[in-house]
């Protein structure tokens, strides 16, 4: 299988992805179903062209081929043929400008890291920057400017970053990361990074608000603590006010009935017959 096929057929299932989570599973309250079948419909899509096999795909066009109206040969110069290569040095070249921007973004984390001090907070270990910045958390470091807030919205705070530290959501976000870096191109790979990290969002605030004293102050920290902070670290921290909308909403959404959970067992069967 050439570069081309694989690329556009891995892509194909993303979008595919993207369309079935948006119009079946999206509007529920059942989210870590929600994370695993996004992590699983990712890996899924950039596995199942692998099993591509020039011979059933020769088989089917041996099918096809019965119900085709033979047209006139025509005559393709090789420079059109050859366009195939730069097209994949373009695909390259996109791909290169993301991992370069992905890894420093990795070493601002790092240097942020080694500017910050050290300090526990409620028993757990926090790193305080120098400088003003969103609270957020990667791998099991968590950034926070404490002496930015009162205690009760601190500890709040706190309680949806270790939400983020101990459910690993790194791995969601980085490999949400490298979906936009394969797929650069892809408008709607762009948008699944985007519902990948919303998802991670709503798990750490259904998280933190099962232990939050209050769950209505809990949002009023939750829009203080975000509009009032640094915006340079995007990491999933930072989230426009439509989407801040949409936390809300879903903290305050009624739980979905366990009927729709069907939906996750239609996908089974129907998902690879929609990728073919």
């Amino acid at each position: 299988m050439d570069s081309i096929t694989y690329i556009l057929l891995s892509q194909l299932g993303i979008a595919v992805l993207y369309l079935l989570y948006k119009l079946l599973l999206s509007g529920d309250t059942f989210l870590r179903a929600h994370r695993i079948t996004l992590l699983c419909g990712v890996l899924f899509a950039y596995l199942y062209p692998l099993a591509y096999s020039p011979s059933l795909h020769a088989h089917v066009s041996a099918i096809s081929g019965r119900y085709q109206v033979e047209l006139p040969a025509i005559e393709v110069s090789a420079d059109v043929l050859s366009s195939s290569f730069t097209l994949v040095d373009i695909y390259l070249c996109g791909v290169a400008v993301g991992l370069l921007l992905f890894l420093v973004r990795l070493l601002s984390i790092v240097y942020l890291r080694m500017r910050s001090t050290s300090l526990y907070v409620e028993g757990m270990k926090v790193y305080n920057p120098a400088t003003d910045v969103m609270p957020f958390s990667f791998g099991s470091a968590i950034f926070v400017n404490a002496k930015n807030y009162e205690e009760s919205m601190l500890r709040d705070i706190l309680l949806h970053e270790r939400a983020h530290v101990s459910r690993l959501h790194t791995v969601d976000l980085v490999l949400g990361e490298l979906v936009v870096i394969l797929g650069w191109f892809n408008p709607l790979a762009w948008l699944l990074r985007r519902e990948m990290r919303l998802v991670l969002e709503f798990l750490a605030d259904a998280r933190a608000i099962e232990h939050a004293p209050s769950a209505k102050d809990y949002q009023y920290h939750l829009l203080h603590a975000t509009q009032q902070s640094s915006r340079f670290f995007q990491w999933g921290a930072y989230f426009n006010d439509k989407m801040l909308l949409q936390r809300i909403r879903k903290l305050n959404q009624r739980d979905s009935h366990l009927a729709r959970k069907c939906c996750y067992l239609i996908l089974l069967p129907v998902s690879p017959l929609c990728y073919v």
